[in-house]
C-alpha cells in the first residue's frame, strides 16, 4: 500500500497535475491510513487488460473500454504473481463507485533501492482514471513530455511468440522500417538462443499493430477507420495467421 506520510513534488507542473488527481479522489492516497485500506482480493475491482491499454495508449470512451475487453490478454499478467507486486490494498473514497488500488512495487533492476508506492484509481467496472508512481520519473514535467509508459514501462510475455508476431506484422505494414528492423533482431537474438524480451511501450508503438490502430497504415489494411473495429479485424487475422 501506499504508506509514505505525504507525496513530495517539488516542479510546480508536476505538482499541479497531482493535485488534480487527488482532488477527483478526494484524499491523498499517501495520507490514508493503513487500517483503512482493504487487504482482501474480493474487493478488488475487475480491472482487464483493455482498461490498462486503454488508459495508457487509446485514452477514448467508455466503449473502447468495454470493447476491449473481449480480447485476448497477455502472458503478462502472471508477473503480477511472481513477488514483484505485493502488499496490495483497496481504499473505498466515500460516496463513489470508484477506488484506490496501491501496493509496493519492486525496481526491476535495482533490488537493493527502496520499493516504490504506486496508486491507481479505478472504477469499478475497471475503467481506469489516474495513476501516480513515486518513481523520480513521475515527478518531472519531462517525463510528462516524453511518456513516463513509454520510457520505462517493460514489457515481457509469458512465452517466446516474437518472431511469429513480427512477422504477422510485416503482412499488415510492409513498409514500417521498425518492424522489419525488430523482426531481423529479433532472428539474431533467437539465433543465438537469446529472448527477445523486454521491449517498452515506446517500442511496441513503433511496430506492433495491435498498438497502432490509430494508424492510418493499420486502418487502411483492416479496413476500418474506427480503432476498436480495427483491433477486432486485427485479432481474427492474427488468430488465423501461420508464418511461412
Amino acid at each position: 500500500m501506499a504508506t509514505q506520510a505525504d507525496v513530495v513534488i517539488t516542479d510546480p507542473v508536476a505538482r499541479k497535475r497531482y493535485d488534480h488527481k487527488i482532488a477527483c479522489i478526494g484524499v491523498d492516497p499517501y495520507k490514508i491510513k493503513s487500517e483503512e485500506w482493504i487487504k482482501e482480493v474480493e474487493e478488488y475491482p475487475l480491472i482487464a487488460y483493455g482498461d490498462i491499454f486503454n488508459y495508457l495508449v487509446l485514452e477514448t470512451s467508455a466503449y473502447t473500454q468495454e470493447s476491449f475487453k473481449v480480447y485476448k490478454s497477455l502472458g503478462v499478467y502472471n508477473q503480477a504473481y511472481n513477488g514483484w507486486v505485493w502488499n496490495v490494498g483497496v481504499y473505498r473514497p466515500k460516496a463513489t463507485n470508484t477506488v484506490v488500488v496501491a501496493g509496493k512495487v519492486n525496481h526491476s533492476q535495482q533490488l537493493s533501492n527502496k520499493a516504490l508506492s504506486p496508486w491507481i484509481h479505478v472504477e469499478m467496472d475497471g475503467s481506469v482514471k489516474s495513476a501516480h508512481c513515486d518513481c523520480m520519473a513521475a515527478e518531472h514535467p519531462s517525463a510528462a513530455k516524453n511518456s513516463i509508459t513509454e520510457r520505462c514501462l517493460k514489457v515481457y510475455c509469458g512465452h517466446e511468440y516474437t518472431v511469429t508476431n513480427l512477422k504477422f506484422a510485416t503482412t499488415v505494414e510492409s513498409d514500417n522500417a521498425a518492424v522489419k528492423a525488430r523482426l531481423d533482431l529479433a532472428e539474431k537474438q533467437r539465433g543465438n538462443g537469446e529472448p527477445t524480451i523486454p521491449s517498452t511501450i515506446k517500442d511496441e508503438l513503433a511496430f506492433n499493430p495491435f498498438m497502432r490502430v490509430k494508424e492510418a497504415s493499420v486502418q487502411n489494411h483492416t479496413g476500418e477507420s474506427d480503432p476498436v473495429k480495427a483491433m477486432g479485424v486485427l485479432r481474427s487475422k492474427k488468430d488465423a495467421f501461420r508464418p511461412k
